[in-house]
């Protein structure tokens, strides 16, 4: 979180996405090798897990940063299943979305990274919390 260049890509995707920086996690670098994947999850933590959250509570957001393109052949979509939707990811783009609903947990944020074949998707993670992280 030191070095000045996560600084400024986490400061910039904050503003983009309207989030305040002091509630981000900070940003985790997620690399997939050809045939990964990541099946359906949610990002929010569950009423059981109310311990993980701590005083900043619980994750609201998810932005992710795109760092490559991944072409229609080598699939590794992401994926919302409940609400039919998959997005191509690009290199550059931001995607983000809400993990919770008035307050709760929204099921709309399920989500999964499809298997990619014959490449890598790479991508920077944030995570938006209710309150301060730091």
């Amino acid at each position: 979180m030191n070095d000045s260049l996560i600084h400024i890509t986490n400061k910039q995707i904050c503003e983009m996405i309207g989030a305040d920086i002091v509630n981000c996690e900070g940003i985790q670098g997620i690399h997939y090798e050809d045939g990964g994947y990541f099946n359906a999850h949610t990002d929010y933590f569950e009423h059981y897990e109310t311990d993980v959250c701590g005083k900043s509570g619980n994750r609201i957001m998810t932005a992710r940063l795109y760092l490559e393109d991944i072409l229609p052949e080598n699939e590794g979509e992401l994926e919302f299943p409940i609400v039919a939707h998959s997005i191509r990811p690009k290199k550059g783009m931001l995607c983000y979305w809400n993990n919770m609903t008035n307050g709760l947990p929204s099921l709309a944020s399920v989500h999964s990274d499809r298997p990619v074949k014959g490449a890598t998707n790479t991508y920077l993670v944030n995570y938006i919390r209710e309150r301060s992280y730091f």
